[in-house]
């Protein structure tokens, strides 16, 4: 992965991960919930300017690790970054994602949220991307089809990877129905083989 750490000329930037932003150890970084730990946070570090599109991002981050079934997105999986101590913090880039149910089926959430563990669904996520990040709805819907299109279509690039090594194809199959779940449990389209967003959102009154 390339680093997100550095400048142009060699130089670290500053970088801090949500457990440092909560005052929290490496050993508490599985504590807490999501809408303190996180979105809470990002409104009291992140810079005034760039403080709507980080909770934007940070909403679809959150939407993707649930679609993807990451049971590991803990305090250290996200982070800040700035280029001087006085200077303006912004949200760092993605990094550190991975499916976790496949290789344990009963794996949750590693922070809570509305108090649980569980897998959250549309509506929970909906709530969370208007209350949490104020986003209108028709800019939650948008972000919950676009990560269902996204990994439908990336879904089928998978297959084809898996198809050609039978020695990791079982891998490959629970890949495929932690995704297939995520998709459907969780962003709430039961039907996600590859629609264009603009034909789905006829159909839907937002």
């Amino acid at each position: 992965m390339k680093r997100f750490d550095l400048q142009a000329d060699g130089s670290y930037l500053g970088y801090e991960d949500f457990c440092v932003l909560n005052g929290l150890s490496t050993a508490d970084k599985y504590k807490g919930g999501y809408e303190t730990r996180l979105f809470k946070r990002v409104r009291e570090f992140i810079d005034f300017d760039q403080r709507a599109s980080a909770l934007e991002d940070l909403f679809k981050l959150f939407v993707l690790n649930c679609a993807i079934r990451n049971g590991d997105a803990h305090l250290k999986n996200f982070g800040a970054v700035y280029d001087d101590v006085a200077g303006p913090v912004r949200l760092a880039p993605v990094y550190d994602l991975v499916s976790t149910v496949p290789y344990l089926p009963k794996d949750a959430m590693p922070l809570t949220l509305n108090g649980s563990t569980n897998w959250p669904n549309r509506k929970m996520l909906t709530v969370l991307g208007q209350t949490r990040s104020d986003l209108a709805l028709q800019t939650v819907n948008r972000i919950l089809d676009q990560t269902a299109d996204v990994l439908s279509s990336i879904t089928r690039e998978v297959n084809v990877y898996f198809k050609d090594r039978a020695t990791y194809r079982e891998v490959g199959d629970r890949l495929g129905a932690a995704w297939d779940a995520g998709i459907s449990e969780g962003l709430g389209i039961a039907d996600h083989s590859l629609v264009s967003l603009s034909r789905r959102s006829q159909g839907r009154n937002d």
